[in-house]
């Protein structure tokens, strides 16, 4: 009987080993990992152009290789450049707010992703999230494909009642596309 008693608790003194279990495995992106837009960076508009006065609407209008654009209150969470094409590289510099029904909200999470059209597809590249709270924010992506139908889309929280307003330059634009989405059936 003893050495049953024994055998237990050895057996339980192993299960209660100083050894660390090994840690699970997280799938989710560390925020350190996340792009950044950077602070600094300024915004020139054309002479003529300005915030629209409609809410919800999204101008954009290119001047040598700066395409410059406006969006105010929107209420969609999704705005896109349509297609350019570009030098290899280009510069987002965007400033914005983020609110609800007039009063600051303190979400001010805000990304722009890059997505480039391929031959039956549009394919995402990558995203950038920068602060919507008024400050000047500037990233630029690089080793992108001259020549390449690129466009970028601005985004922002889920929640319908958020609106965002801002304005934006993006540089190293060769040429604007006005070319149709094409999305991948993914019946």
């Amino acid at each position: 009987m003893c050495a049953v008693c024994a055998l237990a608790a050895c057996l339980s003194l192993t299960a209660c080993s100083s050894e660390a279990a090994p840690a699970e495995e997280d799938d989710s992106i560390a925020e350190t990992d996340l792009l950044q837009a950077e602070a600094g960076g300024s915004i020139t508009l054309p002479e003529g152009f300005s915030m629209p006065e409609e809410n919800s609407a999204f101008v954009t209008q290119l001047s040598g290789d700066t395409l410059a654009g406006a969006f105010k209150n929107a209420t969609s969470n999704y705005k896109t450049t349509g297609y350019f094409t570009t030098n290899g590289s280009i510069t987002v510099t965007v400033s914005g707010e983020l609110f609800t029904d007039g009063v600051d909200t303190q979400w001010k999470d805000a990304t722009f992703s890059l997505w480039k059209q391929g031959d039956e597809t549009t394919q995402y590249a990558s995203t950038v999230h920068w602060t919507a709270d008024g400050t000047t924010q500037t990233y630029t992506f690089t080793g992108l494909e001259p020549g390449s139908p690129t466009e970028v889309a601005f985004t922002y929280s889920d929640v319908y009642q958020y609106k965002l307003s801002a304005t934006f330059n993006i540089t190293g634009i060769v040429s604007e596309r006005r070319t149709a989405r094409i999305w991948m059936n993914e019946e």
